[in-house]
């Protein structure tokens, strides 16, 4: 057996779990092992979908919707990369926002919206 480093702690990736309040943000170690939960739930049940991880490992946008509703409202949150983080909204146009990813550089996420306030630069 190998001797435990601590890039075997190093999240990985994060990605979507289903559970008994919705759909939660887990993370992912190196060696493919499920390590936490990235953001503690909120009071109601929801769907937290599409994490990004930025690109200094610090912190991820998720996009959040509630279970029970249209299915058209859905806003990008972000939190630390730490166990249980308290998120926060980091938008709040009306519409759906979802995708969500990190510039190379960490400054900006760019992201998917239904807003009416949405542009696309192709």
């Amino acid at each position: 057996m190998a001797p435990h480093t601590p890039a075997d702690d190093r999240i990985a990736i994060a990605v979507a779990e289903r559970s008994t309040t919705g759909v939660r943000l887990i993370a992912i170690d190196e060696s493919g092992d499920r390590r936490l939960e990235l953001v503690q739930p909120p009071a109601g049940p929801v769907r937290d979908t599409n994490p990004a991880i930025s690109p200094d490992g610090k912190w991820v946008v998720f996009t959040r919707a509630p279970l029970a509703g249209s299915g058209r409202d859905a806003r990008l949150w972000i939190a630390p990369l730490q166990p249980e983080a308290v998120a926060v909204p980091l938008t709040s146009a009306p519409g759906v926002e979802t995708e969500p990813a990190w510039t190379r550089d960490g400054a900006e996420v760019v992201f998917a919206s239904t807003g009416s306030a949405a542009q696309f630069d192709l």
